[in-house]
């Protein structure tokens, strides 16, 4: 093959139903008493909340992304009534499909996307996609591999003291067990100061005295990977990703897929891109949110569920979602009935 052609690209999207009975009965087993902490947060129906609009995830790669091979989706066995499984690009996965046994059944992300690799068929180049992903306009797919190697942004970035930069922290100690960090800027100097990256590019210039790396600058939009990586972590950190994916529930030691990012990075074995691909939203679904996605201000966007408001808050911010989101996709993708 050639260097300037990819392989096949695949996109993973794995998904809960919060709302199954049999799913929470499951999930209850392994419940313990809450503790007010990291722990009660992770095991909150919030976590698991489903806001309907997983068709949309759907309808924006079929539409905007028309050069993906194919859609894994992942699930405890689950799936949509109205998902087409009959679509040839469609493929089922259960999570004993490929996750070893003694780590099911799992509730916990990070264990769900740790072990990608092992995904029967998975082309050695694909996408991570979370259900919260919706593509508002074309990406091509040099914006995600070109000649066979990530595009991705190599900038600095330091550690926020909050839970959800736990597994950040853990990815950054394995990445400095193995990497110089002044040793890797200079090798590899000009996909660490590229002009892509302004204006983040003045975090990296703001971080250089420190001796190691404190963080990788991500965004919570679709990652790149590649197989290998995950088979070399595992290889290597076996003890480590093994601890973390004991943990039934996300635990503040977990490492995270972004690792295996964070590696290619390092490694200088990525294409550099602009950082702004997408934007990521954490706030209540509201006339401003709703204008973002009608009128399409960013290729793709990211709306987390921000948790703690009633469940009739979240009904209307769910009505606003799905009609902003009916406005940009009103017709059926060929993932559905």
């Amino acid at each position: 093959m050639s260097k300037k052609t990819n392989s096949k690209i695949d996109i993973v999207i794995p998904w809960v139903d919060g709302n199954d009975p049999e799913w929470q009965k499951e999930k209850a087993k392994y419940d313990k008493n809450n503790t007010g902490s990291f722990d009660d947060w992770t095991k909150s129906t919030i976590r698991y909340r489903d806001w309907g609009t997983l068709k949309y995830v759907f309808r924006g790669i079929e539409k905007n992304m028309p050069w993906v091979n194919k859609i894994y989706f992942v699930t405890c066995g689950q799936k949509p009534d109205w998902l087409n499984v009959d679509n040839e690009k469609l493929v089922l996965v259960n999570h004993k499909d490929y996750i070893p046994k003694e780590y099911l059944p799992t509730f916990n992300s990070n264990v769900i996307e740790l072990n990608f690799h092992r995904i029967k068929g998975l082309s050695e180049n694909f996408i991570a996609f979370n259900d919260d992903f919706f593509v508002l306009k074309k990406v091509k797919e040099t914006e995600f591999f070109k000649n066979n190697l990530p595009v991705h942004s190599a900038i600095l970035n330091v550690v926020m003291p909050d839970e959800m930069t736990h597994p950040e922290y853990y990815n950054t100690v394995i990445l400095n067990r193995y990497f110089d960090k002044k040793v890797v800027l200079k090798k590899h100097f000009f996909k660490w100061f590229n002009l892509k990256y302004i204006p983040q590019l003045a975090r990296t210039f703001f971080l250089l005295p420190w001796p190691k790396f404190t963080r990788l600058y991500e965004t919570h939009l679709p990652i790149p990977h590649q197989k290998r990586y995950f088979e070399k972590l595992w290889n290597i950190e076996k003890g480590e990703l093994d601890s973390t994916c004991t943990h039934k529930f996300r635990e503040v030691q977990d490492l995270s897929h972004w690792l295996m990012s964070d590696w290619y990075r390092v490694e200088g074995n990525f294409i550099p891109r602009r950082p702004n691909l997408g934007k990521h939203y954490e706030r209540n679904i509201d006339d401003l949110i709703a204008d973002i996605i009608v009128k399409k201000r960013h290729k793709i966007v990211c709306i987390n569920d921000i948790g703690n408001v009633s469940d009739d808050e979240v009904d209307r911010q769910k009505q606003l979602l799905i009609k902003s989101l009916e406005k940009v996709f009103p017709e059926k993708s060929n993932y559905e009935k």
